[in-house]
């Protein structure tokens, strides 16, 4: 069945074969979150004390994190 831990080896083993037989792929892919939208990281770069999840503006969730870079390191490290 699709998503069992056994089909996730099966397919595991199918790309480690494909790699074997046709080489490495050329690229790579990086997924990291956004920290201009994430609640966690905003949270880091304001100054309030109590976590109490707001819904910013993009413009304010951009300056927030323009104002605070050291958040958006914390924010990353997690």
């Amino acid at each position: 069945m699709k998503g069992y831990i056994t089909s996730k080896k099966y397919m595991k083993n199918e790309i480690w074969s494909l790699i074997s037989f046709c080489g490495a792929p050329p690229w790579y892919i990086t997924l990291s979150p956004a920290d201009n939208k994430h609640p966690i990281s905003l949270y880091y770069a304001d100054t309030k004390e109590e976590f109490t999840p707001v819904i910013h503006s993009k413009s304010e969730k951009d300056s927030l994190i323009a104002d605070n870079p050291v958040a958006s390191a914390r924010f990353f490290i997690l």
